[in-house]
């Protein structure tokens, strides 16, 4: 009885701090999509278990992205100021539009990549966004946990220069096979477990009159 009343001790610590660990909950995004187009140009969406994130916006580079513009075989590849303007957010079943979804600004990284593209390794956001969404004077704040991707970019061959590259189109797309159980489903699989445990004891325990 005494050890039953340790382990039961033992795990309302762990879930309370469990609790305490996730006053901003953790979504695991399985899919990740991002779209480039020459101009600077970009769409995207995310999703994952309880969440899902779609919008447009833009980022930057260095002359390579822009449209009509030629450049010779390993130019540098860069993409910066990922910038998100529209975000809708789907959360727990809620629907929130631009206007009252937001998220932390967005970096690509990869290894070295030239002109005339491929395809590399690529990680978004060091592989955490932090998000926020909003309803009234009310806002919510979430971190979505990213896995890495690849990052795959298209240019075409000037007929009659054929070292010369124009930008068509990229994308970077990452997803995840397994998801990892959040803090609060760990918490509540234990006390299950611990209500099990208990029941047990207490029918393989003698009575005593």
């Amino acid at each position: 009885m005494r050890r039953l009343r340790w382990t039961l001790l033992i795990l309302s610590l762990f879930v309370s701090a469990a609790s305490n660990a996730d006053t901003i909950p953790i979504f695991n995004i399985t899919s990740v999509d991002i779209r480039f187009n020459p101009g600077g140009g970009m769409g995207f969406s995310l999703d994952g278990p309880g969440i899902s994130i779609t919008g447009d916006g833009f980022f930057g580079c260095t002359i390579w992205c822009n449209p009509l513009s030629f450049e010779s075989t390993g130019f540098p590849i860069d993409i910066t100021n990922l910038t998100t303007v529209d975000y809708f957010a789907q959360l727990r079943g809620k629907t929130f539009s631009a206007l009252g979804a937001f998220s932390s600004p967005w970096s690509l990284t990869f290894g070295d990549f030239s002109v005339p593209g491929g395809q590399v390794p690529a990680v978004l956001n060091n592989g955490l966004i932090l998000g926020t969404v909003s309803n009234g004077n009310r806002a919510f704040k979430f971190f979505l946990k990213l896995p890495p991707g690849t990052l795959q970019l298209q240019f075409l061959s000037d007929p009659e220069f054929p070292d010369q590259w124009t930008f068509l189109d990229g994308a970077f797309s990452a997803s995840r096979r397994t998801t990892v159980p959040e803090p609060g489903t760990m918490a509540l699989t234990a006390t299950g477990l611990a209500a099990i445990v208990g029941l047990v004891r207490k029918k393989r325990s003698p009575s005593w009159r």
